[in-house]
């Protein structure tokens, strides 16, 4: 079975309460020896920029030759693996599929390109929003997210103006599973915070229930109604890392006519209380340093990892 990871060896983690994650290729790389297993992340899409090295790549059983200067997109499920060589320089971008779909809300055509990997030669001002990117990723300072956010976008959108797509092929029964899916997850974004039930998306997607269930775990390995609690809890800690509003506010923005059921719903799914989920996020902003607020909030919650 191939794996599916939330970030490159972690397996377990739910929900991303960062808006990125951006890391050097060595950071994990070198830790088994420059060797990426074929993987793949069902809600993340990735960004590579190879600044100098290169190696190998495998995108669902194609072998590509890394060269220095180039960037990959990888879409969310495309199963894909690294040979680097030594001492590879680069970074590596993660972002939640969600904040890309919400970047093309305008632009489907644009965004199209996107669902397919690709690699581009790595040029300004692509470079350049890279480079910022990593630096304001490891900040703590106020308007991060909101920077982070812009600079994102803007490679984003910049990379699909300049995409030179894979080659394309008639679409498969496996394309036709990828895209019901693509649909159910566009679907729950944006209708998550008020309908929590499966049925609903089934609903509006014209399939049964079953046949929607079925598809989420062949595709994602879980069941629908689980992506959509992922969802759920994904916001929630979000809004209780980023946010001061009370949790019966947090829980009513939801759509949970009772704090306490989402106080329940919080825990099952993260082990803890939401409170005690906010004070262990806050708690270390009150004794230390500014420069080390990020390191708290990734402590808090934030995988690590590509």
């Amino acid at each position: 079975m191939i794996p599916n990871y939330h970030l490159y060896g972690e397996e377990k983690r739910t929900g991303f309460p960062d808006i990125l994650h951006c890391e050097s290729i060595a950071a994990r790389s070198q830790k088994h020896n420059w060797v990426i297993a074929p993987h793949r992340h069902h809600s993340l899409h990735q960004i590579f920029w190879i600044r100098q090295g290169g190696g190998k790549m495998t995108v669902d059983g194609r072998i590509f030759e890394l060269q220095d200067r180039q960037i990959i997109s990888i879409p969310p499920n495309a199963v894909h693996g690294f040979e680097f060589v030594q001492n590879t320089q680069g970074h590596v971008l993660t972002i939640p599929s969600q904040r890309v779909r919400q970047a093309f809300e305008n632009l489907p055509d644009l965004h199209a390109r996107l669902t397919a990997p690709a690699i581009i030669g790595a040029q300004e001002p692509l470079t350049l929003y890279l480079l910022e990117i990593s630096k304001e990723h490891r900040r703590a300072i106020p308007g991060r997210p909101e920077m982070l956010l812009h600079l994102s976008s803007s490679l984003i959108l910049t990379i699909a103006r300049d995409m030179q797509g894979f080659h394309k092929h008639s679409p498969s029964s496996k394309d036709r599973k990828l895209a019901q899916i693509q649909t159910f997850q566009s679907n729950v974004e944006a209708n998550f915070k008020i309908r929590h039930k499966a049925q609903f998306y089934a609903d509006i997607q014209h399939i049964t229930l079953p046949h929607l269930t079925r598809l989420c775990r062949q595709v994602l390995g879980k069941p629908a109604s689980e992506v959509i609690q992922e969802r759920l809890l994904l916001e929630a800690r979000r809004s209780l890392v980023y946010t001061r509003l009370p949790v019966g506010e947090i829980a009513y923005e939801l759509g949970f006519a009772d704090p306490a059921h989402f106080s329940k719903f919080f825990k099952s799914g993260t082990g803890k209380a939401p409170s005690t989920y906010r004070e262990k996020a806050d708690a270390p902003t009150r004794t230390q340093p500014a420069d080390r607020i990020l390191q708290a909030l990734q402590k808090a919650g934030q995988p690590k990892g590509h």
